[in-house]
């Protein structure tokens, strides 16, 4: 597997794998664009064999001073979950937000998504709020930060 730098070369194969990941709550293809795009943020894609089989991306905000991060999307093909292309997503994606200076990370993830979860809490991310319907009616989030700098 190797790991990279998105670019908007990649944008529909990432837009691809949102919609495959998140269904109806995907990012539009817009969002990726502008995420992709904009100079705060952070993109990552993994290959596998040439195939785009995952994706991350954070953004970067000051905050009182402090630089906070927040991962907006991370996704894994379902062929491709559970072998780690997640885990080494987040884990390269959080050691460019230290690089940057970032202290916290933030998250949300749908209280219903076990593997998603379960990654998270192996990353150190402990659960900050519960958000009621924040995916949609009847859908409720997690907030979760990890400490990256003491």
């Amino acid at each position: 597997m190797i790991i990279r730098h998105a670019t908007t070369n990649d944008l529909n194969l990432l837009h691809r794998v949102e919609r495959e990941c998140f269904a109806k709550d995907a990012y539009t293809l817009k969002q990726i664009a502008f995420l992709l795009e904009d100079p705060n943020s952070l993109s990552l894609v993994a290959l596998v064999n040439e195939k785009v089989v995952g994706f991350i991306i954070g953004q970067i905000h000051d905050s009182s001073g402090m630089r906070i991060g927040h991962v907006c999307t991370l996704d894994v093909v379902t062929k491709y979950r559970r072998k780690g292309i997640g885990c080494q997503l987040l884990t390269k994606l959080e050691r460019l937000f230290k690089e940057e200076n970032v202290k916290d990370c933030f998250l949300e993830v749908d209280v219903e998504n076990v593997g998603a979860l379960s990654l998270y809490r192996k990353h150190e991310y402990t659960e900050l709020a519960r958000l009621k319907n924040y995916y949609s009616k009847g859908v409720d989030g997690v907030r979760l930060k990890k400490r990256l700098a003491t």
